[in-house]
């Protein structure tokens, strides 16, 4: 009897401690998480060289790689940069700043750059995490800022990582082109202290659920007016419907995983996006409350059919367009916004020679939004729906104009000014 009483006391302390662990891991607030840097004190330290030197592959998607490179530039365009390809440096060389940018596989001395992103079988690893897919990539700042590094297992998850904000952490990782981990080095090194695996913080704080015709919506008890989200959701699922319907889509096999945050710091820390906007990716909508909802996503529905472009003007231009064409004083409200900024370079907004979140803005609102979406009207008003959707997602958007409309698009943007002035 003694014994069994023993064992059985055992058992209830075992049970307990694991009850306890249980419970204090969900207590653990979203403080007690590897914190951002908001000064962006090691991109700032990289910066202060006077020349950097800018480390290039011979890739062949010559088109995607030229968008990359413009992109890059324009993060600090007053600190000069040397262009190099990898073959081209010499010893002094690695004593300057580096800006490490390409496919891994790409590199042939990749072990020269002294990162502790490791290089295995063409793919790449980092701490204990081996990342294979086609879709993974990573953005790194070495703990002494002589590094900057933008590499992964293609050019498509590089391209992910630079219209994601980085620097906020050390790293931050992309997988199957989605942000999926991010954190900073303790002690110069990787440790799981201050690291931040999204999808398992996701699973932890957004632990409620509601399934509809279109969505599973994933949001905490934080988040207000959640008892209203059913009824709420059946007005999301016949946004979704006449947006398939106007948009001349196919009927979605898939349901869009929607998750809703209580507030800035939850988004930050469980989708890797500061600020107030949503965001797309793939099949996934993260947004703060409720009212990104519904233009994140006709982004889903279109670019699950066709291939998100490179450039956001018309990845933006399609999403106004169908706001214009259901909202008639929001048209008219565009083209008054519009209307004073027409002698601006706006062939180079829609080339992507003038990145999009550098164009003017009225009232904090990107001037570009509207202008994406008028000129995008204008597009499809007179040469059909069918045709945008041809020039949709090409990777060269003056060859794209040629071969799909015929004419290049400086003519297409002056034809549209001239009428927008009328």
């Amino acid at each position: 009897m003694g014994k069994f009483k023993t064992k059985t006391t055992l058992l209830s302390i075992i049970l307990i401690l694991l009850f306890t662990l249980q419970a204090n891991a969900k207590e653990r607030s979203i403080k007690d998480l590897p914190q951002p840097d908001w000064n962006f004190k090691l991109f700032q330290k990289f910066y202060k060289t006077n020349e950097y030197v800018f480390v290039i592959t011979d890739v062949e998607d010559k088109v995607t790689y030229k968008d990359i490179w413009t992109r890059c530039k324009s993060i600090k365009p007053d600190v000069k940069a040397i262009v190099k390809y990898e073959n081209q440096l010499d010893e002094q060389n690695y004593r300057k700043h580096i800006f490490v940018c390409g496919p891994i596989d790409s590199f042939e001395r990749w072990k020269s750059f002294g990162l502790p992103i490791e290089k295995v079988q063409g793919r790449f690893r980092f701490g204990p995490y081996t990342f294979t897919d086609k879709d993974d990539g990573i953005l790194f700042l070495s703990s002494d800022a002589s590094r900057v590094v933008y590499t992964g297992n293609s050019l498509s998850p590089i391209d992910k990582l630079l219209r994601t904000m980085g620097g906020l952490f050390q790293y931050t990782i992309v997988q199957h082109g989605v942000p999926a981990h991010f954190g900073n080095f303790v002690n110069g090194q990787f440790d799981s202290r201050g690291h931040i695996d999204l999808r398992k913080e996701r699973k932890r704080y957004l632990n409620r659920k509601v399934t509809s015709k279109h969505y599973v919506f994933h949001y905490s008890d934080k988040v207000s007016s959640s008892d209203k989200l059913e009824a709420k959701a059946a007005g999301f699922d016949q946004y979704c419907d006449e947006a398939i319907v106007k948009l001349e889509l196919n009927r979605p096999d898939y349901k869009i995983n929607c998750y809703i945050y209580s507030d800035e710091n939850e988004k930050l820390f469980l989708s890797g996006i500061p600020g107030r906007g949503g965001v797309t990716y793939g099949k996934e909508i993260h947004t703060l409350g409720f009212d990104a909802i519904e233009h994140e996503s006709v982004h889903v529905l279109f670019n699950s059919e066709f291939s998100q472009p490179n450039n956001n003007f018309f990845n933006e231009g399609i999403r106004q367009y169908y706001e214009y064409i259901t909202n008639p004083e929001r048209l008219k409200e565009g083209k008054k916004i519009v209307k004073k900024y027409l002698n601006e370079p706006i062939e180079k907004w829609a080339n992507g020679s003038i990145y999009f979140f550098h164009t003017p803005s009225e009232n904090e609102w990107l001037v570009a939004y509207p202008a994406s979406g008028l000129f995008v009207k204008f597009l499809i008003d007179h040469h059909g729906l069918d045709k945008f959707k041809q020039f949709y997602g090409k990777l060269d958007v003056e060859a794209g104009f040629l071969e799909v409309y015929g004419k290049p698009l400086a003519d297409m943007v002056k034809q549209w000014t001239e009428a927008e002035q009328e």
